[in-house]
């Protein structure tokens, strides 16, 4: 007779049985409460981060400049006192060339005043939060809900102002037949620097998540991702300030007596000289070499620029909820993967004190962890010094141009 033996049931603290679920989900917790373990780093290796600080500084004191000109050129001329030909001659010889240009002005400087809250939303830590597959708190949603609705909706504000600045500003370049006061060569400059402004706004607003969204729910494949709106946006934002750079650049020139900029129509503030300008209306002091090239270096300039930083972002990186078995996860959810919105502020990315890696110091929640591809850090750090150095340069000439412009209104 032949007996048959069964293994004795593994036995919990209180002598009950476990069941195979149980012990699933004990190996599973135990996973949960153990950290991930990252390769060490060598301690030569840095992290290429851009810094933060000089970027902040350019931007905020260029902003308050673009707060004055805003009021003292869009509102106070073109508005209240309408003085078409104060600054140039030409702009109100008609009833068109007058609703073109004063469109023209105040759709560029809505899209101006909306682009910081377009760069400072995607960076707050309330946008970046991750949509959790377990409950999160009502208020946690309600604040992530509302930093992505305030992008979208000033994004779509952004994008229609973009394009109508665009749009009259050509318009006033047809009725000026492409001959403004630089000649065919501005009228060839400004249009074209006019056609990125609304082809990136455009793309901007196309290459977002929720069109792509739109497009995948029809089984259709995605074109665009993610860092592509991250990156036309950025484009963007470089050509809509660029008409606000070609007038600051200037204002620097005068205030550090560097380039006797072209006069004003009305006379020079401080010898009274005028404009003088041929029967089309084209003057010579625009026609002068560095006048002639400025007309193009201004949006190209800030075009590089843009290419740059761009070049030093972090890629963007589909990553899955680590914590959860995956035995439990059903590979039609698509919502266990996300979109990781990387950025380059310099408490984001940190080097360890034992060099052991990158940690995430932008708050306390394990969904926002990022990893860092090493291939990518070690090839962009050339980039990467170039962006810091260009950011220290700005700061300063910002810091400098913006302070003398304030002490020159406070004296007025």
């Amino acid at each position: 007779m032949t007996m048959t033996t069964t293994a004795p049931t593994p036995q919990n603290p209180v002598g009950r049985p476990h069941s195979s679920s149980s012990v699933n989900d004990d190996a599973s917790s135990e996973n949960q409460q153990q950290p991930q373990q990252r390769s060490p780093r060598p301690l030569a290796e840095k992290v290429a981060v851009v810094w933060r600080w000089p970027w902040t500084i350019a931007l905020t004191l260029f902003f308050l400049f673009t707060l004055l000109w805003t009021y003292g050129v869009v509102i106070r001329r073109y508005w209240i006192l309408e003085n078409w030909n104060d600054a140039l001659p030409g702009l109100g010889d008609s009833a068109f060339r007058k609703i073109s240009m004063r469109f023209h002005m105040t759709f560029g400087a809505i899209a101006i005043l909306c682009s910081p809250i377009q760069l400072i939303t995607p960076f707050t830590k309330g946008f970046r939060r991750k949509a959790s597959t377990t409950t999160t708190s009502s208020s946690s949603a309600a604040v992530r809900n509302l930093y992505r609705t305030v992008h979208r909706y000033v994004g779509r504000v952004y994008v229609m102002c973009g394009m109508l600045a665009f749009v009259f500003g050509q318009w006033f370049i047809c009725l000026k037949e492409f001959r403004l006061v630089g000649g065919y060569n501005m009228g060839a400059a400004f249009s074209l620097g006019g056609f990125f402004i609304g082809y990136f706004a455009y793309m901007t607003w196309k290459t977002a998540p929720s069109n792509n969204k739109n497009n995948q729910n029809q089984n259709q494949k995605q074109k665009y991702t993610i860092e592509d709106h991250r990156n036309y946006a950025i484009r963007s934002f470089s050509q809509i300030i660029a008409p606000v750079l070609y007038r600051y650049w200037y204002t620097a020139m005068v205030l550090l007596k560097v380039y006797r900029t072209p006069y004003l129509n009305n006379g020079d503030i401080n010898n009274s000289k005028d404009l003088v300008c041929d029967d089309h209306n084209v003057c010579p002091d625009y026609l002068r070499p560095l006048d002639a090239i400025f007309c193009w270096l201004y949006w190209i300039s800030a075009w590089i620029v843009a290419e740059v930083v761009i070049a030093c972002l972090p890629k963007y990186k589909t990553t899955t909820n680590n914590t959860i078995d995956n035995n439990s996860i059903d590979v039609n959810d698509t919502n266990m993967q996300e979109e990781e919105h990387l950025t380059t502020q310099t408490p984001l990315l940190t080097e360890q004190p034992d060099g052991g890696g990158v940690i995430n110091n932008s708050d306390n929640d394990n969904d926002d962890a990022v990893d860092v591809d090493d291939d990518n850090n070690s090839n962009d750090k050339s980039l990467v010094s170039v962006v810091n150095f260009v950011g220290c340069l700005l700061a300063g000439a910002t810091f400098m141009v913006t302070g003398l412009i304030l002490i020159a209104v406070i004296q007025q």
